[in-house]
């Protein structure tokens, strides 16, 4: 009688030969699968080389605006529009007799980039090489970022199409409120990233510093403007920026004070040639999370924060605390009753 260890040795012997062919054929199918394709070489590319006759050191190389690339010996060749390999095969074939047979040429790519053109009202405008992982608003800060007076809700993406020139609207002011990062479109090669300027500066070059102009100057200058007076951190004349409200100007003059009435914060504006005065309880619309609620601004305003009120009886209590000793106890409290009793 067959045992039951002759039963298990039977067991995977039977496996091993069924199995067998099924793996290799797998195998077979994997191997006989293409390579998967290389990208393409493109302007900008910056590239980790070994030539011959440069005793095995490798050394780095860009691609030009062009799609060319300038080496030791050969001089400029095209290298955009083909893949790694292809452009050692190309470098091979240029080599000088002497040196083909020696060394073979290497080529990877060490950072892949594109040409972006920066333009605009931003601090350094230009042609940058960007890494390919760089979304719009890290293209920016290349140029040093943009510049006051920049308006990040209308900047424009241009690209050459086979139709022409294509323009996508970016708006980055929308970006940072919201952190939603599908507002960025992706960069291609030779993309031009416009960041237009506001009107209200004018049609006059001026610088974005300190600057001191005439009393009537300055009237015509901060008449389109926010003003934020009060217990802010920073009063002060602020751009009017597209559909901010209160609080948003509140945040941009650094923050309220610690003893400011967020109850009672007052915008005047002028309709039809009369100033009119609304109050809004930016508190409560906090606390009940009705935002949009928020009394939105137009250009030309005048946001008051006011001080919290000390009342009467506030301050008599404060008098009542800190000086009151066991004997005038009684008679300050008395005096502070009457008063307030007059007064109703």
């Amino acid at each position: 009688m067959h045992t039951k260890a002759t039963y298990h040795r039977l067991f995977w012997l039977a496996l091993a030969l069924f199995s067998g062919p099924a793996i290799n054929a797998t195998q077979a199918q994997v191997q006989s699968k293409p390579a998967v394709e290389q990208d393409l070489l493109r302007a900008g590319d910056e590239l980790l080389m070994m030539l011959p006759g440069q005793d095995n050191v490798q050394a780095s190389y860009f691609i030009d605006f062009h799609g060319n690339l300038r080496l030791p010996v050969i001089g400029l060749i095209r290298a955009e529009g083909i893949t790694a390999t292809e452009f050692e095969r190309s470098v091979s074939d240029r080599l000088p007799n002497y040196l083909k047979g020696s060394t073979p040429v290497s080529a990877a790519v060490l950072s892949a980039n594109y040409f972006i053109r920066i333009s605009g009202h931003v601090s350094n405008p230009g042609w940058y090489k960007v890494p390919l992982h760089y979304d719009i608003e890290q293209a920016i800060e290349l140029a040093a970022g943009a510049s006051d007076g920049a308006v990040m809700s209308e900047i424009s993406l241009l690209r050459e199409s086979e139709t022409g020139m294509i323009r996508i609207p970016v708006d980055l002011f929308k970006y940072y409120s919201t952190g939603d990062r599908s507002l960025l479109p992706p960069l291609q090669q030779k993309d031009t990233i416009f960041i237009p300027r506001t009107a209200r500066m004018g049609d006059v070059k001026r610088s974005l510093g300190n600057w001191f102009p005439p009393k009537s100057e300055l009237e015509i200058t901060v008449a389109d403007q926010i003003r934020i007076i009060g217990e802010v951190r920073r009063p002060s004349f602020i751009e009017h920026i597209r559909g901010a409200n209160v609080l948003d100007m509140i945040t941009l003059a650094g923050g309220s004070k610690g003893n400011a009435d967020l109850t009672q914060v007052v915008v005047y504006r002028i309709v039809d040639g009369v100033q009119t005065r609304r109050v809004s309880n930016i508190n409560a619309m906090l606390s009940s999370g009705r935002l949009d609620q928020i009394e939105k601004i137009i250009a030309g305003d005048i946001i008051y924060v006011p001080a919290i009120s000390k009342n009467f009886a506030g301050r008599s209590w404060q008098v009542f605390k800190n000086n009151a000793s066991t004997v005038s106890t009684l008679v300050l409290a008395a005096t502070a009753i009457r008063q307030i009793l007059a007064k109703k």
